[in-house]
């Protein structure tokens, strides 16, 4: 039972991670400079790596950063990583692949 609990547990502060971490890619998404399309986005890989859980009254700050574009013809290959933060210590990275078509590709 106590594992199960501990098990249960573990699965809420991954997902309240992951809810985090999804805001601030929509961030990244959202800035029109960057010109990245959610419709043009195939979701390749996702990772998250965790230095310790997210606690009860944490407050939490987010830094979303493009690691590295990789142009494949009309496509281009992003890593994006968010850093997840409480009181200036990394508590978790979030980290995230994507293939995107550019937008005149798409046309």
């Amino acid at each position: 039972s106590t594992r199960k609990e501990s098990s249960a547990a573990s699965d809420v502060y991954k997902r309240q991670a992951m809810v985090i971490a999804a805001q601030a890619w929509n961030e990244v998404f959202a800035d029109p400079e960057l010109g990245i399309a959610l419709r043009r986005i195939v979701h390749t890989d996702q990772s998250l790596h965790f230095e310790r859980p997210l606690r009860e009254g944490d407050e939490v700050w987010a830094t979303a950063r493009i690691e590295r574009v990789r142009q494949r013809g009309e496509i281009d290959m992003i890593s994006l990583a968010v850093t997840l933060e409480v009181d200036g210590e990394t508590v978790a990275v979030a980290t995230s692949g994507l293939m995107h078509t550019r937008e005149e590709a798409a046309a």
